[in-house]
């Protein structure tokens, strides 16, 4: 029993004896020769009352660590004695020798509370120990001692002066790491991108909630007008149900165990810079970091140190790298992302939407973007932010229309000349985005099982990642994304569909088969991303599987599927995109050097019945009585021709179905009941079924 406090596990949910462990606690108290003092012991009374007897009960100023400086001494005290206490003597020592006694005028009824304060004294650095005693009370010595006597080693950290430019190529001497339950702690990691990086291996970190935290030395803003801190950080979710959490804390009385500002939480997906895994996360390229700038503007007067705060929940590794803090006007502008149009689109000459931020010190009101496209340099825009992008801030700028041609086109975005400055950091001034241009469109039903050429469905990745390819199954050919050889963690892929005519039915969903097969050595994400506006943004997930959930089997051998039961169906209701006009669907795959990947027999079907019926057949009729169907399975679209005939050899019925493939429809006649020969005609296909019908 783990809560029990006497068994052998060390568990933080030990709460409880058992009656006989109470029992037996018992018998040895009342009859052990040497337990029965313990029943006379004068703890178990309560202290005898005394008239005069004034307690220190908190050292408030100084703690065990300070910035350094001028401080007041002061603690807090109480009246334990039962008579009022109107007058006190108090000693302060520093390091032995007396500083200062002082007497204290005051008016304390029994039990009642106060704070009191010395002449200001001043520690710049090292240790120092300080000791305060009740000398007297009422005019006479203090009648309990033990309570009178309280004692402090305050410490000054390290500091440092200002500009910070922290790349942590080793160790810093003069930060501090805090490391309370002497587990895992922030340490030096070696990533293919930044080289040595801090981080907090909570993969590995079995201790849930246990909090890390790396901190500064000192720094001094007492005389700075303007400060900034700024840092890169990376981190990939494990799952969900294991997010990590990130703060970022200034303590201006550098003593993070008492008061502190909070400037920065980021916790699970808010947190995470990559694509989520199951592996041991390590940062592999430059887009799994992001940049963050906070201003300091705060505690501009004042003595600070920062701390780095990770909380652990047993999920993933947490990094931060290339740590500035300044008290310059920096003046910085960093483009963040293009957020329009998408990877594949159908406007020709769309307008770019941009967002870029604001990396440095100071409000940037213009700056300038040039843009790209297929390396011809277009003219340069200039733009104005409204109410001024603040510190930290982010803004959406619209562009004039670039003019796309049809196929892969590689448009590129530059910022720069923030407030008609040199920007401080040319580094993140550039983004690129390859985007198809593929106006072909379709109407549903639609079937896709890459047999043969699919030039109306698109394939696009970003800069030189790998991209889905066409790969022999036990299906003929499917689409693969080879992730198993692909060291590069985080490259994504983009299969994107024709533009879908959704407009003329209120019902609709889209079936796939999906074959991944796991490894140790990293997850596979797939998720399918909806656009209503024909891939300028893509802006609703419908589906985003990884790892475990995504996969049909195991296997740490380059994966291909050889058999059916290696793949299994997918669904999605796309009712919520019913009625519009433009929509495409996007397939985006996620490498993480685990396996490949493969989807094959994309199919939209008119209706949200998530259990179609499945035929061998091109068509079938089935059914009796009043709940008779028809269901086609052609392999492309075709007009039909559905024929009803009576007993007798009368039509009585007649349909032209247009762009027929995987509907079923319900067969209802206004005639009597009745066997009745419904005949079917699709292309050169033709038969027919002999049924009972009744009238609903």
């Amino acid at each position: 029993m783990y809560m029990n406090y006497m068994d052998y596990t060390n568990d933080a949910c030990m709460n409880l004896y058992t009656q006989g462990q109470v029992a037996r606690m018992t018998v040895v108290v009342e009859n052990s020769p040497r337990r029965y003092s313990l029943l006379n012991s004068e703890g178990a009374n309560d202290p005898p009352a005394l008239a005069n007897d004034l307690a220190l009960t908190q050292i408030n100023t100084p703690t065990v660590s300070i910035c350094g400086g001028t401080f007041t001494p002061a603690l807090a005290i109480q009246n334990i004695g039962t008579s009022t206490v109107t007058t006190a003597r108090v000693q302060l020592k520093i390091n032995g020798s007396v500083t200062e006694t002082k007497d204290f005028a005051l008016n304390l009824v029994n039990l009642a509370s106060t704070t009191i304060s010395f002449d200001p004294v001043t520690q710049n650095s090292g240790t120092v120990n300080y000791e305060f005693e009740v000398l007297l009370v009422n005019g006479v010595a203090d009648q309990r001692p033990e309570n009178s006597l309280r004692t402090v080693s305050t410490t000054v950290p390290a500091s440092t002066t200002l500009p910070v430019a922290e790349g942590f190529n080793t160790m810093p001497s003069n930060w501090t790491i805090y490391n309370p339950d002497g587990g895992v702690a922030w340490s030096l990691r070696n990533t293919p991108t930044n080289g040595n990086a801090m981080y907090v291996n909570c993969y590995d970190y079995e201790n849930e909630g246990a909090i890390d935290r790396l901190i500064t030395p000192v720094l001094d803003l007492t005389t700075a007008t303007t400060a900034y801190i700024r840092f890169d950080r990376a981190y990939a979710l494990y799952s969900a149900s294991y997010p990590e959490r990130l703060r970022v804390l200034v303590s201006s009385a550098c003593d993070f165990t008492n008061t502190f500002t909070e400037i920065l939480n980021l916790e699970g997906s808010a947190l995470a810079t990559a694509a989520s895994t199951t592996s041991s996360f390590i940062p592999t390229q430059a887009s799994q970091w992001q940049s963050s700038t906070l201003s300091l503007h705060d505690f501009i007067g004042s003595k600070i140190q920062i701390a780095f705060e990770v909380t652990n929940a047993y999920g993933n590794n947490v990094y931060i790298d290339n740590v500035t803090i300044s008290t310059d006007n920096s003046t910085d502008i960093a483009l963040l992302a293009v957020e329009s149009p998408g990877p594949v689109t159908c406007v020709v000459n769309p307008a770019p939407v941009i967002r870029v931020k604001n990396t440095g010190s100071t409000t940037i009101n213009t700056f300038k973007i040039q843009p790209t496209i297929n390396s011809q340099s277009l003219a340069t825009q200039s733009f104005t932010s409204p109410g001024g992008i603040i510190a930290g801030g982010e803004e959406s700028f619209t562009l004039a229309s670039l003019p796309l041609t049809y196929g892969q086109n590689v448009l590129t975005f530059t910022v720069s000349e923030p407030n008609d400055l040199f920007d401080s950091n040319t580094g993140n001034n550039t983004v690129g985005i390859n985007t198809v241009l593929n106006s072909s469109s379709q109407t549903i039903p639609l079937r896709q099982d890459f047999n043969s050429t699919f030039n109306d469905w698109s394939i696009v990745s970003q800069g030189q990642a790998d991209v889905w390819s066409s790969h022999a199954t036990n299906k003929v050919n499917s689409l693969t994304y080879q992730a198993f050889s692909n060291p590069n963690r985080g490259e994504e892929t983009w299969l994107a569909s024709p533009v879908l005519d959704l407009s003329r039915t209120d019902k609709a969903s889209v079936f796939f088969d999906v074959s991944y097969a796991t490894q140790s050595n990293g997850n596979e994400r797939l998720r399918i991303m909806a656009s209503t506006d024909c891939g300028q943004t893509y802006p609703t997930t419908l589906y985003d599987q990884a790892g475990e959930s995504l996969a049909s089997t195991t296997s740490s051998s380059n994966w291909v599927p050889s058999q059916n039961e290696d793949w299994y169906r997918e669904s999605i209701n796309l009712n919520s995109l019913a009625g519009n006009a433009q929509v495409r669907l996007a397939f985006v795959a996620t490498a993480d050097n685990g396996n490949n990947l493969f989807i094959d027999n994309i199919e939209f079907f008119i209706s949200d019945n998530m259990f179609p019926i499945s035929i061998d057949d091109k068509f079938k009729v089935y059914g009796s009585g009043s709940q008779v169907f028809v269901t086609f399975n052609l392999t492309e679209k075709s007009d039909a021709r559905l024929r009803i005939y009576n007993a007798v050899g009368q039509l009585v019925l007649s349909n032209h179905l247009q762009d027929v493939l995987n509907q079923t429809y319900e067969l209802t006649l206004a005639q009597g009941s009745g066997i009745y020969i419904v005949q079917v005609q699709a292309g050169n296909l033709v038969g027919a079924e002999r049924v009972w019908l009744t009238n609903r």
